[in-house]
């Protein structure tokens, strides 16, 4: 990318455009693909239900819960094709498929500080 300088960045940037379209998980271990991919149905479910516009990867925020750490079910940071920036939303997953996907993820191995979990979804 001409002009790119990672310095410069959001937090919720993406780095690369091939990265754009890439699932990314923490690099300490592999989440079991049959986790993300019940993430992944979860999140198309939703957005099928939804007037809103389909993203095209949806990233999740770290939260602290009394017995730890776990991925957030609020505040998702949604991309959008052809933007390398994240738009923050206020949508709350609490007591949907995704929420339950979400702490299956976070029950295989609670998230740390600096992790990045962010699924791609189809095009709708």
């Amino acid at each position: 990318m001409r002009g790119f300088d990672p310095t410069t960045m959001g937090s919720h940037a993406l780095a690369t455009v091939e990265q754009e379209y890439a699932d990314v998980t923490p690099g300490r271990y592999v989440i079991p693909e049959e986790l993300l991919e019940d993430l992944r149905s979860a999140l198309v479910q939703w957005w099928d239900h939804s007037d809103a516009k389909r993203p095209r990867a949806v990233s999740f925020r770290i939260t602290e819960y009394e017995d730890g750490r776990a991925w957030a079910t609020d505040g998702p940071t949604l991309y959008f094709a052809g933007s390398p920036q994240g738009v923050e939303s206020r949508i709350d997953f609490k007591r949907t498929l995704v929420a339950d996907a979400l702490v299956e993820i976070s029950e295989f191995d609670a998230p740390q500080y600096g992790d990045t979990l962010r699924i791609v979804l189809p095009a709708a």
